[in-house]
């Protein structure tokens, strides 16, 4: 009986024993693998806030770059405007338009053939019945395409449903998100019968613009990204920061040249709503940007954004419309016939 009890209490041994190297075991095992999940998320969470310190700081910089280009495009294309045949010579398509085409294309951006109030004097306008009352109004025969930057985001939808709402069509200027939502999101843009363009793959300054190769690289990225995810070859393109921005290391006129030959057509704008800045503008700003130059010109490019933090301008849209049909402005969307706004001017 004692080999036997000894043998039992051996086994039990054994097995708490068993237990214990089990109990140690998964022990070290836990704390190994929690340092590691709490690092995964540490991991995670630096990389989330590091993006969106990027997108303030992008907006920080892209602000003070429209600052620079709204005045250096403004002195810009007053020169131009100072002689009409050279304006519009500049502007129009020289390979598709003819000069019956003249009235429908120029990009004058400023005023200087019809002062407010004053009826446009082109066969094509004169041709066309209108009430006294609209030629009276400070948009009658006057352009706006509206754009939108740095989407698609949670307020594409939102931005589309105002359109729609209006009747009225935009033009959304794309960077690229391989998300689900945002994958939705290019195709509610084309569906809904907007314009898709090209902004950016990375929207990096240093990167973009660090020498040719990284620009080619970039709008190619952005270029293949967008056929891809709707089968459109986009040919429309907006440099980030504009044509005229300073921080382009590359010769911005290299990067033209690219885009010329390869058959992009880039927007700038003339109108900024200035809700890049840092700061969260509120209806009232947004709009007091808009109108300081949108009543000037006869062709308006207006520059926003579509960004998730950039909750006013989605709430400015509907006022900006109605004030802008309220006027007599027509609202379209960028295409292939639109003119360009350059601020460095393709050859």
């Amino acid at each position: 009986m004692s080999n036997v009890e000894d043998s039992q209490e051996i086994d039990l041994r054994r097995k708490r024993i068993n237990r214990i190297k089990k109990a140690v075991i998964i022990t070290v095992m836990i704390l190994i693998i929690i340092p590691i999940v709490l690092c995964i998320i540490l991991m995670c969470k630096v990389i989330s806030l590091q993006n969106q310190v990027d997108e303030l700081l992008s907006y920080k910089e892209e602000g003070r770059l429209e600052a620079s280009i709204d005045v250096y495009g403004k002195k810009h294309l007053r020169v131009l405007s100072d002689n009409d045949l050279a304006q519009k010579q500049v502007q129009i398509d020289k390979t598709e338009r003819t000069s019956d085409d003249l009235d429908g294309f120029i990009t004058d951006n400023e005023s200087d053939s019809t002062t407010e109030g004053e009826t446009p004097t082109s066969t094509k306008e004169m041709e066309t019945t209108t009430p006294a009352g609209d030629t009276q109004k400070r948009g009658y025969g006057k352009t706006v395409y509206l754009t939108f930057d740095d989407g698609p985001s949670q307020n594409t939808e939102k931005i589309i449903s105002i359109l729609e709402q209006y009747g009225v069509k935009a033009t959304f200027f794309v960077l690229a998100k391989d998300d689900e939502e945002s994958i939705g999101r290019y195709k509610s843009i084309v569906e809904s019968g907007n314009t898709l363009g090209l902004h950016s793959y990375s929207h990096n300054y240093s990167e973009i613009y660090k020498d040719l190769a990284s620009f080619i690289e970039d709008v190619t990225k952005i270029h293949d990204f967008v056929y891809n995810v709707t089968g459109i070859d986009v040919k429309i393109y907006r440099f980030a920061g504009g044509s005229a921005n300073s921080t382009a290391v590359v010769d911005i006129h290299e990067c033209i040249d690219y885009l010329n030959t390869h058959g992009y057509t880039y927007y700038d704008w003339n109108v900024s709503s200035g809700d890049a800045s840092g700061n969260l503008l509120t209806v009232d700003e947004i709009m007091a940007n808009i109108e300081t130059d949108i009543f000037r010109m006869n062709t308006a490019i207006v520059l926003m954004h579509d960004s998730a933090s950039k909750t006013t301008t989605v709430e400015t849209l509907p006022v900006l419309i109605e004030m802008l049909l309220d006027e007599g402005f027509e609202i379209k969307a960028i295409d292939k016939d639109t003119a360009t706004i350059q601020q460095i001017l393709a050859n």
